[in-house]
């Protein structure tokens, strides 16, 4: 992939026409899925939250104290003692600046966009605790963000790759990359026999349709760990790309460019 090469002393594989994709250690798998940018499915869906709304979750840590900011949304729970805490910042804060209650009284119940916040954390799976975690770890940054005028863009490409950090590992799932980036990513070549057999993106990239739905774009590389030792399975990504001659008689296998 790139300047990066897996397995550089050889690896056991085999081709399976059982196999939609291609199969590999999990370790190895990670580096090439993190090459092409590819995340897992709860990841995707933490970008697309921040990528709706983070103007409103700028809007909200410029006009709350950072711990109230979570448990508007509905992603922690704090303490009574530290929510009544916070209850009195807001009020005082209020009392202070009477001209913009209309504007800080929007928040006084959980406004729209939290709840669509909070309810894709939920749909994508999350648990309360990671939610909260990964939602002060959020703020903060926010925070020191604009005391440092860092660009909106900036902030949110820093955004996606925090939801990259901090729920890698909560999905099994095979990972995803943004299908407008198709055309951005590097080819892979399988080595073989000597011979180099490259995959273009539309090729180990599968664009999934699903009616009433967005377009899903899913990397055609999955992490699998075997007992009997490390292991790669070739499946339909490859042998779709090339001719494949399973030769039973003489225990061999050939690859050839497709027509």
């Amino acid at each position: 992939v790139g300047d990066q090469l897996m397995c550089p002393n050889g690896c056991a594989a085999i081709a399976d026409t059982g196999t939609s994709l291609i199969a590999g250690p999990a370790s190895e798998v990670s580096v090439i899925n993190r090459a092409i940018g590819a995340s897992s499915a709860i990841a995707m869906q933490c970008k697309a939250i921040v990528k709706e709304y983070l103007p409103e979750i700028i809007q909200a840590v410029q006009d709350l104290p950072l711990d109230a900011i979570c448990g508007t949304i509905g992603l922690c729970s704090p303490a009574p003692s530290r929510l009544q805490r916070v209850q009195q910042a807001v009020q005082r804060r209020l009392l202070a600046q009477p001209q913009p209650r209309t504007q800080s009284a929007r928040y006084s119940q959980t406004p729209a966009w939290a709840q669509m916040v909070k309810a894709g954390a939920q749909q994508a799976g999350l648990q309360t605790g990671v939610m909260c975690d990964f939602c002060m770890a959020a703020v903060q940054y926010v925070k020191i963000a604009l005391a440092s005028n860092t660009t909106v863009d900036q902030i949110a490409d820093a955004m996606g790759q925090l939801c990259d950090s901090a729920l890698s590992g909560l999905d099994s799932g095979p990972a995803q990359v943004e299908c407008k980036k198709i055309h951005m990513l590097p080819d892979i070549t399988l080595k073989i026999g000597g011979k180099e057999f490259p995959l273009t993106a539309q090729q180990y990239i599968l664009q999934v349709e699903a009616p009433g739905a967005d377009t899903q774009c899913i990397s055609g590389f999955m992490g699998l760990d075997v007992p009997s030792g490390p292991l790669w399975i070739l499946g339909d990504i490859v042998l779709g790309a090339y001719h494949t001659v399973f030769d039973v008689g003489q225990s061999r296998l050939g690859f050839a460019t497709a027509a």
